[in-house]
């Protein structure tokens, strides 16, 4: 349905549907967050679950930090709904949005840990608790799959605008929130935040990569400076590919007047290339092993500085091929416009 409406009434029947489903996505971010918690924080817990190494572990070491964010940023955002009063489209829409994005992480992670337990990873570690552990696995799945099934039923029968384009953004609500409760105008600020999202995403992702790093080291009673090196690296990049993600499917940050226009080839084809090195690094951190192996050696990598290379490399590699083959696709899109 095509509409040129910007706000929807209180009755509306994607109203419902979005309101179960933000609040279902709430309390499975809540439920997975002391679940993450205990079984990994706890070593009489995590030592007897099936997905307490890598690769399996890799996942829930980001999940465990990015659903209870998550969380939080819907939280924050929803107290701006008010049952009895029409709502903007764009707020619904990107509330269900975020609801998709934190089940789908749940989600993510379960599956990672089933798949650790349908190939009896550590197996010998096994004890008492892991039938119990794997059972937990349930009620998460079963949270993110209704929170999935209501987010789609919001999405379906909310009005669509004939541009396509939101008409606001995460940013807008945040300067209507800190009106709302200071009485302060963040206009102009959070308009150079919008105009410069991708600088901002990329401090972001370096602090939150300093701080995961750190308190792995902390955890380890330190590490070698190449090694926390390549900690606070493999970090940076899977939280910078989700906040760019994050950004494309969320619309945290929306591009006004002249940003607005759709970016060049080489400049789209370089956004995917970034997202994919990055997203890269942690994937090749916690499967340095297998792509170790697939080069011919035997052994598993026992050097940090065969630990680095191979996860930089293949990084490189993985984007300078994204890379050109978006540009390829870009340029035989163009060319069949161009010639219709």
């Amino acid at each position: 349905m095509t509409t040129d409406a910007l706000e929807i009434p209180a009755g509306h029947p994607a109203r419902r549907p979005a309101a179960w489903a933000l609040w279902c996505s709430i309390l499975t971010g809540v439920v997975f967050t002391a679940w993450a918690y205990a079984t990994t924080q706890f070593p009489g817990i995590s030592a007897s679950t099936p997905w307490q190494d890598d690769p399996y572990h890799g996942m829930i070491s980001f999940t465990e930090f990015l659903v209870p964010a998550m969380t939080v940023l819907l939280a924050v955002r929803a107290s701006l709904w008010r049952r009895g009063q029409p709502q903007p489209v764009f707020r619904i829409n990107q509330l269900a949005r975020g609801c998709l994005v934190s089940s789908a992480l749940v989600a993510l992670t379960v599956l990672t840990d089933v798949v650790a337990t349908v190939l009896a990873a550590d197996r010998d570690r096994w004890d008492a608790k892991t039938p119990g552990l794997v059972a937990s696995l349930l009620p998460l799945a079963l949270l993110a799959a209704t929170s999935f099934t209501l987010h789609r039923t919001a999405l379906r029968q909310l009005p669509h605008t004939e541009s396509g384009r939101p008409d606001g953004d995460w940013l807008d609500d945040l300067a209507e929130l800190v009106r709302r409760i200071a009485g302060v105008r963040l206009d102009r600020p959070l308009g150079f935040v919008r105009d410069h999202i991708v600088a901002f995403a990329v401090l972001l992702s370096a602090l939150a990569g300093i701080g995961v790093a750190s308190m792995q080291a902390l955890g380890e009673g330190g590490e070698p400076p190449l090694l926390y090196g390549m900690s606070v690296l493999v970090g940076f990049g899977g939280f910078l590919a989700f906040c760019l993600i994050s950004n494309a499917v969320l619309h945290i940050a929306v591009p006004r007047g002249a940003d607005a226009a759709r970016p060049g080839r080489i400049r789209q084809a370089a956004r995917v290339a970034v997202i994919a090195g990055a997203l890269t690094l942690p994937a090749a951190a916690v499967l340095r092993d297998r792509i170790w192996q697939l080069l011919g050696h035997r052994a598993e990598v026992d050097s940090v500085g065969t630990y680095a290379s191979i996860t930089l490399i293949t990084a490189m590699l993985i984007g300078l091929l994204v890379f050109g083959a978006a540009a390829a696709v870009s340029r035989g899109g163009r060319g069949r416009a161009a010639s219709l």
